[in-house]
């Protein structure tokens, strides 16, 4: 009754916890986005719009050789947010801001399983994944539901292929094998990630050394170890029949679906392998040499360094105050300590030995180098595709500190045991002192997650202005300024008159020299309206006032010129008429 008593209580203490956690995960989301604002849609925004204004769902989501990509899950999805935000674009950004946060989340309870239950960790995770700068994309363009589903599904695989690899339930495998599906669906590029069922199988998924059972560091494997050998001896035909399946089933699931994603794809795009980004093919841009040096631009991304060039990065590296720099550099040593202090203990334990540790290692570490190396492919390397190994990279830290709780914990908890067993060897019977070396394996391991968890804590400390620095210069992106532009020309007139005082009239606009194309003329108020067809309303490029229409009246118009220098667009209307 009472250890019944203590687990309610303890599962009450989580959720109290995970609740503060994601309400002070919600404030940050929303704080540091603060300045992030969708007013007008525009470039991808407005074109993704236009297909789902015009087309039906099956158009929308399953085209048929009209498109050089075949991305259903993800559209499907749009579909469905675009019939949330309806005529509303403003709402694209806190809807961002939402599913960035939940995905925040994510990573902050899937680093605690890591880092033996550590909040300090799991908590520095989701808030570093937040602030991180290479949010840009996934908070300030309605598209970011693009990056962040993928984040999310490409984590998710790693999450599930990690568990099969410690407990070895099939159905954790299954369940990678249709997240990977709906993955590559969702962002081609995530096929480069197929090899990492077949680093989680090289482990075995045989659950040696389960940690979802034993959460606390330093605790016995011989508990999980002597129940699942019970288990083994009461159904034997069960878990054999099992085993074969495993052996001979698994390792060829992960090829037939790939066969049959290729399948689908020649089938709707015609084409098996991912185009390119800019309009480019991957097969005619693609060098060795190029993607050597993209990879190690992502590699310096992620340790604070912005090596890109300022359209692409908002502020490059040579330009970097040297205040900033200098907290980069700090910012290393937390992180050393941590790494070096993991790679020392994994030498003195011999646990670079067991498979199943090697197996662990190799899943995190291909993991980052399969998403590092699926994004060099192509002719540049943007901030938002680094997100990914940023995140991965984040949760393998919170690893190490679990691992440091274990091989810690599990050392000191043998010199005490020889401690007591030489003093009081008449005294202790020999349950009571392999209890009191657990006991004190698990508080040793506990204090040894915390004492590692100052130093994730310290890391991001110093990162934290660095990142607040970083998005101080997100005007430098190379779409900001144009989604500035139509942020503008929405406050001129949706803004400024109401929808209904804007519908069924003309908009002329005193020159182009933003080079606007028709197609924004006759779509971008086609967003605000209710029915999809603007009513009408379409935008007019003048080379100046003569040329305005004599029909042209306040009634029926209104009339901006463009500001340039404030990347705008100002409202003559009543100057003119």
């Amino acid at each position: 009754m009472q250890y019944g008593k203590n687990r309610t209580e303890r599962r009450l203490h989580r959720g109290l916890q995970d609740s503060a956690v994601l309400l002070l995960l919600l404030l940050l989301g929303f704080y540091v986005n603060r300045h992030i604002h969708i007013k007008g849609l525009y470039m991808d925004d407005l074109y993704m719009w236009s297909c789902y204004g015009e087309q039906s769902y099956l158009e929308f989501a399953f085209p048929f050789r009209s498109s050089t990509r075949f991305r259903p899950v993800y559209w499907t999805l749009t579909y469905l947010e675009m019939m949330i935000v309806r005529n509303h674009p403003s709402l694209f950004v806190p809807v961002n801001i939402l599913l960035n946060v939940g995905l925040a989340f994510f990573l902050y309870r899937f680093s605690r399983r890591l880092s033996g239950q550590s909040l300090l960790s799991g908590l520095m995770t989701g808030a570093l994944y937040l602030i991180s700068h290479f949010a840009y994309y996934q908070i300030a363009q309605a598209l970011g539901l693009l990056e962040t589903m993928s984040l999310f599904l490409a984590v998710l695989l790693l999450f599930l292929l990690l568990r099969y690899l410690r407990e070895g339930r099939n159905a954790d495998f299954l369940a990678a094998c249709l997240c990977y599906f709906l993955l590559v669906f969702s962002h081609e590029r995530y096929l480069a990630l197929f090899p990492l069922f077949y680093l989680a199988l090289f482990g075995g998924g045989e659950g040696k050394e389960s940690r979802t059972s034993a959460v606390l560091p330093g605790r016995s494997r011989a508990r999980g170890q002597n129940g699942r050998r019970a288990a083994m001896e009461r159904a034997p035909q069960r878990f054999a029949a099992l085993g074969i399946g495993r052996r001979c089933f698994l390792p060829l699931l992960p090829l037939l679906e790939l066969f049959g994603i290729i399948l689908l794809r020649r089938f709707f795009i015609g084409s098996a392998l991912p185009a390119g980004t800019g309009g480019t093919e991957v097969t005619e841009t693609f060098s060795i040499r190029q993607a050597l040096h993209f990879s190690v631009q992502q590699l310096l991304y992620l340790f604070g360094i912005n090596v890109g060039p300022e359209y692409l990065a908002g502020i490059s590296w040579t330009d970097v105050a040297p205040g900033i720099r200098r907290l980069v550099f700090l910012s290393w040593l937390p992180l050393s300590g941590i790494v070096l202090a993991y790679l020392f203990w994994s030498v003195r334990r011999r646990a670079w030995r067991e498979r199943h540790f090697l197996a662990e290692n190799l899943l995190f570490l291909g993991f980052l180098a399969l998403c590092i190396g699926c994004s060099a492919v192509t002719i540049r390397v943007e901030l938002r595709w680094v997100y990914v190994s940023y995140a991965g990279a984040l949760l393998y830290l919170s690893y190490m500190i679990g691992r440091l709780g274990d091989f810690l914990g599990a050392a000191q908890s043998k010199l005490r045991y020889r401690c007591i067993a030489a003093k009081d060897s008449e005294k202790v019977l020999p349950l009571d002192r392999e209890r009191a070396k657990r006991d004190f394996g698990e508080r040793l391991g506990r204090r040894a997650v915390l004492f590692f968890s100052v130093f994730f804590l310290l890391y991001g400390m110093l990162l934290a202005p660095v990142e607040r620095y970083y998005r101080s210069f997100y005007s430098r992106i190379y779409f900001w300024e144009d989604q500035d532009r139509m942020n503008s020309l929405a406050e001129e007139t949706v803004e400024k008159y109401g929808i209904d005082g804007v519908l069924g009239k003309q908009v002329y606009i005193i020159e182009n020299s933003y080079r606007m194309t028709e197609f924004y003329g006759r779509t971008f108020f086609k967003v605000y309206d209710p029915e999809k067809t603007g009513q009408g309303t379409v935008i007019r490029f003048l080379p100046s006032l003569a040329a305005l229409p004599a029909s042209a009246n306040a009634e029926n118009s209104i009339v901006l010129r463009e500001l340039p220098e404030a990347r705008g667009y100002r409202d003559i209307t009543a100057e003119v008429f």
